[in-house]
């Protein structure tokens, strides 16, 4: 398998004289937009694989911490269960936060040729594109909100260690109203592209 793109390769340029939503200079002729949406706005407990283990770590910790705290009149021991507590508070806090503020900056656009994911975060304003023809496989997550993955993208990612490992991620439109449509949208475009 070939190692797919990285998102940095995949950034559309676009002139700083083009009027926000304007998209003179970017569709190519012949390129017609057939639907255009963002995430759902608002706060959802999505984890994925890795939040997931570290929130179950974090509780038995917590629980077992609490626990300790109630056979003994040690008050320390009080002491670094609530610090404990309060920091997966914290990170809880955050880890949503940070998903709202991301969710709010982002839109998607689908044309008969391309998908286009634009951002807009601290400042910075990327427009990815990824071809209708090498949208495969598309796997669809039929909740609500629900996402449509249609590629894949090289990431780079901090391993732990100080270095740096390279991580394949799924891309696609995420926390959709309707993903289903969209899905269904994406199916016909690309049975028409070939």
């Amino acid at each position: 398998m070939t190692k797919p793109p990285t998102p940095r390769d995949r950034e559309v340029r676009v002139s700083d004289a083009n009027e926000a939503g304007s998209w003179d200079g970017i569709l190519g002729e012949g390129e017609e937009i057939v639907w255009q949406g963002a995430p759902v706005q608002g706060l959802y407990w999505q984890l994925g694989r890795r939040e997931t283990l570290g929130a179950i770590a974090a509780t038995a910790g917590g629980i077992t911490l609490f626990a300790f705290t109630l056979g003994g009149s040690n008050d320390s021991l009080g002491n670094l269960a609530l610090v404990f507590l309060a920091w997966g508070v914290i990170w809880t806090i955050i880890h949503h936060a940070r998903s709202f503020w991301n969710r709010r900056r982002t839109f998607y656009t689908l044309t008969n040729r391309r998908g286009f994911i634009a951002t807009w975060h601290y400042g910075v304003q990327t427009l990815r594109a990824y071809p209708i023809t090498t949208m495969r496989p598309l796997r669809l997550v039929d909740t609500r909100p629900g996402h449509v993955y249609f590629d894949h993208d090289t990431v780079q990612s901090r391993d732990g260690s100080g270095g740096w490992k390279e991580e394949i991620v799924e891309v696609g439109f995420l926390h959709l109203a309707e993903p289903r449509d969209v899905h269904d949208r994406l199916l016909r475009l690309g049975a028409s592209a070939g």
